[in-house]
């Protein structure tokens, strides 16, 4: 029969289940038996998906929400710097599944999530001439995707693509 509600355990009685599920625990049998029980089982979640109907509704439950600065100061605090990225020090190379396949990567995305958490969105071209239209990125400077805040640059698309397309020629786009 279960407690009635509010029902509160004495403090001997709170010492005596935490000193046996401890002692439990200790118990290598037991562990043994609780570890054979969990092999295989999959989380409640596992496989299921949102379907589009509830996440629209999520959606627009989060539409309008005001969220003070102070508590914009708070976010950003506990997520700059706070941990390194998952790869950070991974020597990132293009050669690996060709040019093209590279930009797909988790570490192409990885390295971009950091430099855009750390630096915020890039906002004007380091080369303003007629071309630029308004739309501006990171780009690589090295080409080497390092997780280095000064190897990169903010440019147009424009520009972007010029640099990236002529590595060497175009190194006085970025000066």
């Amino acid at each position: 029969m279960p407690m009635p509600k509010g029902f509160k355990h004495s403090e001997e009685t709170k010492q005596k289940i935490s000193e046996s599920v401890y002692v439990a625990f200790k118990n290598n049998n037991t562990r043994a038996k609780l570890s054979e029980m969990k092999k295989g089982e999959k989380h409640w979640n596992y496989g299921k998906t949102t379907s589009d109907d509830v996440r629209l509704k999520i959606s627009n439950s989060h539409k309008g929400k005001i969220i003070s600065v102070k508590t914009k100061i708070k976010i950003s605090k506990t997520t700059k710097g706070r941990q390194k990225p998952f790869g950070f020090g991974l020597k990132i190379s293009k050669s690996r599944g060709g040019h093209n396949n590279f930009y797909g990567t988790k570490h192409y995305r990885l390295v971009h999530n950091f430099v855009y958490k750390n630096m915020g969105k890039a906002y004007k071209c380091q080369k303003v001439d007629e071309t630029c239209l308004g739309r501006f990125e990171w780009a690589n400077l090295s080409q080497e995707y390092k997780f280095d805040l000064s190897d990169w640059a903010q440019l147009c698309t424009s520009h972007h693509v010029r640099y990236d397309n002529n590595f060497k020629k175009e190194k006085s786009c970025v000066q």
